[in-house]
Formats: C-alpha cells, structure tokens, sequence
C-alpha cells in the first residue's frame, strides 16, 4: 500500500482543482474523482464484509452530476446509484448526500447509525453537521473537511495520509 499512499498524496492537490477535458473548472468532476481516491483508502472492518469490499456500493441520496460523472468512470470497483430519500440506502457502504437531498442528512445518519457505512456531503456544511467527509467548493478547488468524531462511530479505518490532507472540523 506504500506506493498508492505515496500516488494519492502526490496526486490529491491535483485532483482537487483538476479541470474538466475543455480546461474548464467543473466542481462535480473534481468531487467524482476526490470520492474515487478516498474509496482507496478506506478499510471496512472484517465483521462488515471482509477487509474490502470486492464491489463497494456507492448510493447517491437526491440527483448528483457527481453521480454521473462517477458512472462515467466505468470502474468495477463501485456500484453507483441514486435514490431519492434515506430508507432506500439499503446495504449501502458509502452514502453520498447530493446538495439538494441536504435537509435529509440528519435522517441519512440515524438510517446508518451503529453501521460502517461512510458517509460523504456536497456542501460547506455537511461535516459540521456529522458527516464524516464534506466536500466544499470555493469557486476556485474543491476542499475536503473531516469530522473525525463523525468518521470514528463508522468504526472505519481512513489513512493517515487522507486525514492530513483534509480540513478538521468539529460540531
């Protein structure tokens, strides 16, 4: 795992202000491809499914161009789909709460409560509001905030190497 530490470190500043294929700055693209190399180190305890996942479910909570940019991706690693509201998350390892599904986080977080489920907001505040990653755009890069208390009740264990790299808040 050393040398994938050593490719996310090395290309994470990167991926968080990457432009789209027309160098145009595209919020959506840069947060798909910020999800895609957290999933990588990401451990999910042995008792929730094996050390890793062969396939990691990934559900979207409200539309998301972040959901379709992650389709596009076509990787055998993840299964990406939406659905409209908390009681369809199902058996979900990774929930994604798209910035119009907002106001149902709260809900979201007691659906996954006691689970190593990770969940991920679009928005300044979903990390503040128990999240255990935020993804915030400030017009020019994508920011990535960690709520570690949010992320230490997943009883999921995040590099090192992820957490230094993002932004802590506390509630």
């Amino acid at each position: 795992m050393g040398a994938a530490v050593a490719l996310f470190v090395a290309t994470w500043p990167l991926a968080s202000d990457r432009a789209s294929a027309d160098g145009v700055y595209d919020p959506d693209i840069v947060k798909a491809g910020i999800v895609v190399q957290l999933l990588r180190f990401v451990e999910w305890p042995a008792a929730a499914s094996g050390p890793h996942p062969r396939v990691l479910d990934v559900a979207f909570v409200g539309p998301s161009r972040v959901a379709d940019a992650l389709r596009a991706m076509r990787s055998a690693t993840f299964r990406v789909r939406v659905v409209q509201n908390a009681s369809e998350i199902g058996q979900a390892h990774v929930v994604f709460v798209s910035r119009g599904a907002d106001a149902s986080l709260a809900e979201i977080l007691r659906v996954v409560a006691g689970r190593s489920v990770l969940v991920i907001g679009d928005g300044p505040s979903a990390a503040l509001r128990g999240a255990a990653f935020g993804l915030r755009d400030d017009g020019r890069r994508v920011r990535i905030e960690v709520n570690r208390n949010a992320l230490e009740h997943t009883q999921l264990h995040v590099s090192y190497h992820v957490l230094r790299l993002s932004t802590e808040v506390r509630p």
